[in-house]
């Protein structure tokens, strides 16, 4: 049988196994996440992390969102793998992560707390409105993509309305390979984000890099100052960050980190 761990970043919930034996190939994984992550119907997440051995850090983070499409990064992922290879005496407490978007820092604060730092990130202060019929937007890249809408009522909109409008936004054409979109409510010392994640193809509970892309752009069109404390449906993360001719460094997010429990899949459960 197939042992795994669950993890929760804020409620962004995750399914981990080790791969450090390359026992499945990127097929295997593609469809391992696509079956696993259902809801209802298996474990249910919206992604799954893979422990990889590393020869440029300490482990390598490989992630699939719950469609069984590879992402390229994940933030709270990121947090959640930080947490659980410590705990399995992987990874130090302060790491080197490898990912396909490159090389993270993390650092295990406590049990239940991990924070991450993002490379160095320049914001194209420019407002983009691809679509007429759409609401005007800011586009950043936080190892993948994201757009930020503000809307000062999106807090009380149903989900269904999250689900309708990120939909729209995510597939436009101007994304050549897609975004994350995130819904900002603006307070006088924080902000509020509702995420539609790309691969998930929903609203998500958080999203790490959504908080991150948030928090940056928010710090640029509205001049908040770090840190920003972001609140998201499944908990608060903090960004901490420096500001220099719109060029960010020192970013990094923190939050809770959760091992929620290990087990066995049985063999029939698992399509690979």
């Amino acid at each position: 049988m197939l042992k795994f761990y669950k993890l929760s970043g804020c409620g962004n919930d995750f399914i981990a196994i080790d791969n450090r034996a390359d026992k499945f190939s990127k097929q295997d994984k593609e469809r391992l996440a696509a079956t696993l992550c259902q809801r209802g119907k298996s474990l249910g997440a919206d992604g799954m992390l893979f422990i990889e051995s590393s020869t440029e850090a300490d482990a390598r983070m490989d992630y699939f969102n719950s469609d069984g499409s590879n992402g390229e990064m994940c933030g709270n992922g990121l947090r959640c793998f930080a947490a659980l290879t410590t705990h399995l005496k992987i990874c130090p407490r302060e790491m080197m992560v490898e990912t396909s978007a490159g090389l993270y820092q993390a650092n295990v604060l406590d049990c239940n707390t991990v924070r991450v730092k993002m490379p160095p990130i320049d914001f194209p202060h420019v407002a983009i409105r691809p679509d007429p019929e759409l609401p005007e937007m800011h586009t950043l890249v936080v190892g993948v993509p994201h757009a930020i809408v503000y809307n000062q009522e999106c807090l009380d909109w149903p989900r269904n309305q999250v689900h309708t409008l990120g939909k729209k936004i995510r597939r436009l054409n101007y994304f050549e390979s897609g975004t994350n979109v995130n819904f900002v409510f603006l307070e006088q010392d924080q902000i509020w984000v509702r995420t539609y994640e790309r691969g998930v193809e929903a609203e998500t509970l958080a999203c790490g890099t959504g908080a991150t892309a948030s928090a940056l752009t928010t710090a640029i069109t509205h001049q908040f100052s770090s840190p920003i404390k972001v609140n998201m449906l499944g908990g608060e993360l903090l960004v901490e960050f420096t500001l220099a001719e719109n060029r960010f460094d020192e970013v990094w997010l923190q939050g809770q980190a959760l091992l929620v429990a290990c087990g066995e899949i049985f063999p029939g459960a698992c399509n690979y």
